[in-house]
């Protein structure tokens, strides 16, 4: 039998130009890791609260009014509601929304995240306002009545593990959408280098409140309040 020596010497060709191929692919991949540490993570994604921060509209600015199949808020509104995770309790939520457009509230909690740890919130407050111009939209339909929020702060908690203590911090965002009949549900997002973070989830319905409440969450010495609790 005769050897083909050019057929030998064109399959060495193509195992070496795909080991190039594939040292070539591994350089970019590491040279976009090192340029972006988050470019292959979760934290990338466009919904991640900390991506839609620029709906976040400045104080000295005002918040565009609802389109006409949006709930309008000509009351102040707000609500209490219980946060979960996977049907375990995390806490509740204060959120109150003023005829301007604008959030406000706060997130208290004591509870166990883990068997051996215990997080305890210190202090976590909130601000932002509604979006009309964001669209609700699922895999099925889109939504025009239902009006988005977006709001943004810090948090402090204390953490207990195995009898040691120390404080954790880093951001709170609370998201959501409220339907024409001022249903609300959402997500409370908390995380400290937006690599790694908790979901918890909330709804109810927004009921009439006192604009002193509103205002109250201004100052410094405020530590919670009294709303409309949601139906257990």
């Amino acid at each position: 039998m005769k050897t083909n020596y050019f057929t030998g010497h064109n399959q060495r060709n193509h195992k070496g130009f795909a080991l190039l191929i594939m040292l070539l692919l591994v350089v970019v991949l590491g040279a976009l890791v090192w340029l972006d540490p988050f470019a292959f993570s979760g934290s990338k994604g466009k919904d991640l609260p900390w991506n839609q921060v620029k709906r976040i509209v400045p104080d000295d600015k005002t918040v565009p009014s609802p389109t006409e199949q949006q709930p309008k808020f000509t009351t102040y509104m707000g609500i209490g509601a219980k946060c979960k995770e996977n049907e375990q309790n995390r806490g509740t939520l204060e959120i109150l929304i003023n005829p301007q457009g604008r959030v406000r509230g706060t997130w208290s909690a004591d509870y166990w995240p883990k068997p051996n740890l215990r997080y305890e919130v210190v202090n976590s407050r909130f601000k932002g306002n509604i979006d009309p111009a964001r669209l609700y939209k699922d895999e099925d339909s889109e939504e025009a009545s239902k009006l988005y929020i977006i709001s943004r702060g810090n948090f402090l908690i204390l953490e207990t593990k195995k009898g040691q203590m120390r404080t954790a911090k880093g951001r709170i965002y609370v998201t959501g959408w409220v339907d024409d009949e001022y249903n609300i549900t959402g997500k409370v997002t908390i995380t400290s280098d937006k690599k790694t973070y908790y979901e918890y989830v909330f709804s109810g319905r927004l009921g009439n409140i006192s604009p002193f409440l509103f205002d109250s969450l201004s100052g410094p010495g405020f530590q919670g309040m009294f709303l409309p609790k949601t139906k257990q």
